[in-house]
């Protein structure tokens, strides 16, 4: 059975994340290696792989161009409408920070998320915080303790509604490498709170900035970073990332007397 990967090359370089771990494994036991950019492409080459190797840009590419264009047949109040608030408060927001904080080495203790908590109290806009369900019990926990006044602490969202608040927000503060990519594409600048990321192409510029779990260091890189929008490029393809690849699959299977 051939495989293959639409998110081959990536690499944080990281062998104690299980996605790090999951993606090397794939790329060496793949036939295709579909990759979303050239960075990826040259990881793979530095490891031997350099058969069935595809530049082809980057399906959540494709995803976020498409929708984004729906996302503004509604108006902000149908978006907040949807979303449900746990903890803090939802209305008068204009301006605002959107959050996603879910990884374990941010979550799996209360040091490193009371760090990032106390960060997001002192940003000059509030905060958008969709919580992942692993995460709501400590942020509870830790509500119950500082009360926290600046952040809006939400039930999950849809992929659409995500895709709204990260167009809308003045930054995006992640750990998730999904989402960086997607601020990236949306032309929204990114502070990732982790020391290394799969998405190192979104770094130049400063459209995309790494900072420890550590209230200083996430304030000094929300406030402090500049953006270079000449630096800007589409890294990731012109939204026809899935075309490109079924169209190369059909070709080589049908080559292969397979397809």
């Amino acid at each position: 059975v051939r495989v293959a990967n639409i998110e081959a090359g990536l690499r944080s370089y990281n062998m104690n994340m299980p996605e790090e771990q999951n993606r090397v494994l794939c790329d060496h036991i793949s036939s295709y290696l579909f990759c979303p950019t050239d960075t990826a492409a040259i990881n793979l080459k530095k490891e031997g792989i350099t058969k069935g190797v595809y530049n082809v840009g980057d399906v959540m590419c494709d995803a976020v161009l498409y929708y984004s264009k729906l996302l503004e047949e509604k108006d902000k109040s149908y978006y907040f409408s949807q979303f449900q608030c746990f903890l803090g408060t939802k209305e008068n927001i204009d301006k605002y920070y959107l959050a996603t904080i879910h990884r374990a080495e941010n979550t799996d203790g209360i040091e490193h998320l009371s760090e990032i908590l106390a960060a997001f109290e002192e940003f000059n806009y509030p905060v958008i915080f969709p919580v992942h369900p692993r995460t709501k019990k400590l942020i509870g926990e830790l509500d119950q303790k500082y009360r926290y006044q600046n952040i809006c602490f939400l039930e999950p969202v849809s992929y659409k509604e995500m895709l709204w608040l990260t167009s809308h927000a003045e930054k995006v503060v992640t750990d998730s490498g999904g989402l960086q990519k997607e601020a990236y594409i949306l032309k929204t600048p990114c502070v990732t709170v982790r020391d290394q990321t799969e998405w190192v192409e979104t770094l130049p510029g400063g459209f995309n900035i790494l900072a420890a779990p550590d209230k200083k260091d996430i304030l000094s890189k929300l406030n402090n970073t500049r953006q270079d929008w000449s630096m800007h490029k589409a890294l990731y393809g012109a939204g026809n990332a899935g075309t490109i690849i079924t169209e190369l699959l059909e070709k080589n299977e049908t080559d292969k007397g397979i397809y």
